[in-house]
């Protein structure tokens, strides 16, 4: 690169000398040019007048554009040339002379109130707009980007400008008209400001610093529409590939490296932040993989959309009860309704893969839904805690479907009230505490005694809107309090439930705003928090996933319940179907009613049986499994309640329980009260038929006539 030494300012020129004398900002006109020796002449004649100070970039031209302008400078003391030596682009122009006037803020021959001007060099921005473009500087903006007339453009130069301004919309927070352009104005501080978070590649540095500028809390205005007089391109589809990747990496240089927290070098935000968000990635797109997705909570969603789906399309109505789940006494929607529903509007066209998609969409929506409703959380170091807290991992990867749909709506709860949108309010509680009754509605009414008792401004609106969705939600309390799952268990047994998993639901729910409200602390002790929150997540993910089930600290009771009913088995395994050998064995029909003791991760036997229109004996949630030892009593009123035909055993079941229900079932066959229907060592299933027990006494009225089981 050649360049002229930093222009001294001795003999200021007139226009210069008033701007100082009456402190109007100067004016620097920035032009970078490349093969233009047909136009740049006339371009520099017409702007030079009208401007303080000019600044030209060779941008290493093959032509005479050089000569031209080095005669052109012949008697103009106030314009300036950098020179390259070979093509680098027009980005590479920009970043030359920016630096330029850097050194001349440093010198003080300008301000950072000054303004700068950027001109193309072949005649395409005229510099009889010049007053339009600086008024809105004038009115305090800090950057004008010139929304061009495009009369003149053909229609893919149209169209590709709008999904360009529209791609630099999300990434830059705020509606971008025209973000191509490069006729533009800047305050010379915010440009400089900028500066240091990008350089550009080839043509990028146009849409780069318009994400930019709002990023770092700068106003830009961008509705001033000049006239183009001549329209000329030299882009091409790999200059519009480089501007669609520079948008989100300029995002990112600025998230990332703005508030660094205290003591976090600058090559990790650049490498090591990149490469943890793209490591989230990977289990993702392993779900994504699979057809159907086995793991803790996942085979329940499987089942209801697959239902409510048939029902849908078949009879055009939703079903209230599932008739396969529990001889027909299950609800359709315990809870789920409408993320459910929703599914089940799409799954002939995918299947169940489209329960698999909805699981991740719904991971993607909370993390999403929380720098909405907590901007702060835009921030990627506080995003990291927030993707690294394993509670948050294990209502992924174990498949909590409708609670992290209402934990989307949640977000949309205090999203709305705190802009006092009250129709949106009542919308999203009724959504929230619909998909997810039991967290979802205990979340909400938690967040409404806050805004009660913190919130005066909220009080009225809120206790109204409040009233109008706790009726809206009658039906669903009622579904969730008369589900079989509840009733065949006792009142203490929901409640430790509920209260085991609380703590880390809530921990998922309200972790953006207490990462937000923490965040000054956080960038303090970054370095120290970070390290023992990644432990606590390693080790937590490692028993929830189930990892630690295969080493000595499974003997540990808190470790075995958790290592047992935690287990993320389908980011290893992909599905299998062992029932298909015995689906088309003479033993199985229709409408039996079948008791099977699957893993807890690994429940697919049970569905494949619903599809063959079967009849399981119980949902399923773990709370209507019963997965204990019995007494023998007590083990033939159950199944004589639930009219139970066949207990299938898979061999997997017992290493993850251990019961007796096996052992028991084998005393039953050698005494001839049951049978052994089916046996395949390879799909390591058994069958028995337990109707000859079953029936050896009557069957009492309920469950609990059976006494504790």
């Amino acid at each position: 690169m050649i360049e002229s030494p930093v222009l001294p300012a001795p003999a200021p020129s007139p226009a210069v000398a008033h701007a100082r004398a009456t402190r109007r900002p100067q004016l620097i006109a920035v032009m970078p040019a490349f093969n233009e020796a047909a136009t740049i002449a006339g371009v520099l004649e017409r702007l030079y007048p009208l401007v303080d100070r000019l600044l030209i970039v060779d941008d290493g031209s093959s032509d005479a554009t050089r000569e031209v302008v080095f005669e052109w400078l012949d008697d103009k003391p106030h314009a300036h040339l950098i020179s390259f030596n070979r093509n680098r682009g027009m980005s590479a122009a920009y970043y030359a002379a920016f630096s330029h006037l850097r050194r001349m803020v440093e010198t003080g021959q300008i301000s950072e109130d000054d303004v700068v001007l950027t001109v193309d060099a072949d005649g395409q921005h005229d510099p009889a707009s010049l007053d339009l473009l600086l008024k809105p500087i004038e009115d305090g903006a800090d950057a004008v980007i010139a929304r061009r007339d495009f009369r003149l453009y053909p229609l893919y130069k149209r169209v590709g400008n709008w999904i360009m301004s529209a791609w630099a919309s999300i990434w830059s927070g705020r509606r971008f008209q025209d973000v191509e352009s490069g006729y533009r104005a800047f305050k010379v501080g915010p440009l400089l400001d900028a500066l240091a978070y990008y350089k550009g590649y080839k043509y990028s540095e146009t849409v780069e610093v318009a994400v930019i500028l709002p990023l770092l809390g700068y106003k830009v205005h961008d509705t001033t529409l000049v006239d183009i007089p001549v329209f000329r391109s030299r882009t091409r589809m790999k200059d519009v590939v480089i501007d669609l990747v520079a948008m989100p990496c300029a995002w990112w240089r600025v998230m990332a490296t703005r508030r660094l927290p205290h003591g976090m070098p600058r090559w990790l935000a650049f490498y090591g932040l990149p490469l943890f968000f793209l490591a989230m990635l990977v289990p993702a797109l392993v779900m994504l993989s699979r057809t159907i997705y086995l793991a803790n909570d996942t085979i329940n969603n499987y089942a209801h959309v697959w239902y409510i789906s048939r029902s849908l399309y078949e009879t055009g109505r939703i079903p209230i009860r599932f008739a396969g789940l529990d001889d027909g006494r299950a609800f359709t929607f315990p809870y789920g309704m409408v993320p459910w529903t929703a599914n089940a509007l799409v799954y002939p066209l995918l299947g169940d893969w489209s329960v698999t998609l909805f699981l991740v969409l719904a991971g993607a929506a909370v993390a999403i839904g929380a720098t909405i409703v907590r901007p702060r959380m835009r921030d990627p170091w506080l995003m990291l805690l927030f993707l690294a807290n394993p509670f948050y991992i294990d209502a992924v990867a174990a498949g909590q479907y409708s609670f992290l749909w209402a934990t989307v709506a949640f977000f949309g709860v205090v999203w709305s009230v705190e802009r006092q949108r009250w129709l949106l309010a009542a919308i999203f509680m009724w959504l929230t505490a619909s998909t997810h009754p039991i967290e979802g509605g205990l979340a909400v009414g938690a967040y409404v005694v806050f805004c009660e008792l913190f919130r005066p401004r909220t009080r009225l609106p809120l206790a109204a809107v409040s009233a109008v969705v706790l009726a809206a939600l009658t039906p669903f309390i009622y579904f969730s309090l008369n589900t079989p799952a509840v009733g065949d268990n006792t009142r203490q047994t929901i409640i430790i439930s509920i209260m085991q998993d609380l703590p880390r639901r809530g921990l998922v729910m309200g972790a953006p705003f207490l990462l937000a409200a923490l965040a000054p602390l956080l960038e303090r002790h970054y370095r120290s928090i970070g390290m023992a929150f990644l432990a606590a997540t390693v080790g937590i993910v490692a028993v929830s996933s189930g990892f630690v089930g295969h080493t000595a600290l499974a003997d540990l009771p808190v470790i075995h319940k958790f290592a047992a009913e935690g287990s993320y088995y389908g980011l290893v395994h992909p599905n299998s179907d062992p029932y298909r050998g015995y689906l088309r064995s003479a033993d199985f029909r229709p409408g039996r009613v079948y008791r099977v003791l699957s893993p807890n991760e690994r429940e697919q036997g049970g569905y494949y049986l619903l599809r063959d229109h079967a009849v399981l004996a119980n949902e399923f949630f773990s709370e209507s499994q019963q997965r204990h030892s019995w007494k023998l009593p007590t083990y033939q009123c159950y199944l004589a309640v639930k009219g139970i035909d066949r207990v299938v055993v898979e061999r997997a079941y017992l290493a993850e329980f251990p019961t007796n229900e096996q052992r028991l079932l084998e005393s039953l066959v050698s005494r001839g009260e049951a049978h052994v229907t089916y046996r395949s060592r390879h799909a390591g299933i058994t069958v028995y038929d337990v109707v000859p027990f079953r029936d050896s006494k009557p069957a009492p009225a309920t469950l609990k006539d059976c006494g504790r089981l």
